[in-house]
């Protein structure tokens, strides 16, 4: 059972003022939904992070820090070692690598004699390449595909049982392995005893 206001007239045409209406209230559902979501509390710009990995190690003292402890556990449980000091002296900081939109074009001009054949072509390239963003609330991030931990320029272990040439020896493996650089990079030294 439709209702009369809902019939159609019989000619078969909308009644003009039913359109308008019906547009108005359109209008009104697309640019008024902001008007009827609830209220948002501002957002405080956060500053951009910086490229760090997952692990949460960002800055070089981080890594640094993290490669000693790292170290010290590791050495420690070497026996005979004692006592040890690890400090760690890194080259460069950490980097990352951004993912990359890229956009090539590619342009030929042909010149043509008036007999028809071609009597100089220009091939004219361009690329363009942009880090791609991601939006994060209010602000927008690089995303990050690889990141590379900073180069190690050496090492320096002081333990007390590195008097003894063989510990000294599994000491200087022990790093060589775990931080994987050359044993040219790595110092241990004997620590006084008290």
């Amino acid at each position: 059972m439709m209702l009369s206001w809902m019939k159609l007239p019989s000619d078969g045409k909308m009644p003009t003022g039913l359109i308008l209406v019906l547009a108005v209230v359109g209008v009104l559902l697309i640019f008024g939904a902001d008007w009827l979501a609830p209220a948002k509390s501002p957002v405080s710009p956060q500053p951009q992070q910086s490229a760090a990995p997952s692990k949460g190690y960002g800055s070089g003292t981080d890594y640094e820090l993290m490669y000693e402890q790292s170290l010290r556990e590791t050495i420690s449980a070497i026996a005979g070692t004692g006592e040890v000091i690890v400090d760690v002296f890194l080259a460069s900081s950490s980097r990352a690598e951004y993912a990359r939109s890229l956009d090539t074009s590619e342009k030929i001009t042909q010149n043509q004699a008036e007999s028809g054949s071609v009597t100089q072509q220009t091939t004219e390239s361009r690329t363009n390449s942009q880090v791609t963003l991601v939006r994060s609330g209010s602000w927008e991030e690089p995303i990050v595909v690889q990141t590379f931990a900073p180069e190690i320029q050496g090492v320096l272990v002081i333990a007390e049982g590195a008097a003894n040439p063989r510990i000294k020896l599994e000491l200087t493996r022990a790093v060589c392995t775990a931080l994987d650089i050359p044993a040219h990079r790595v110092r241990v030294l004997s620590k006084e005893g008290k």
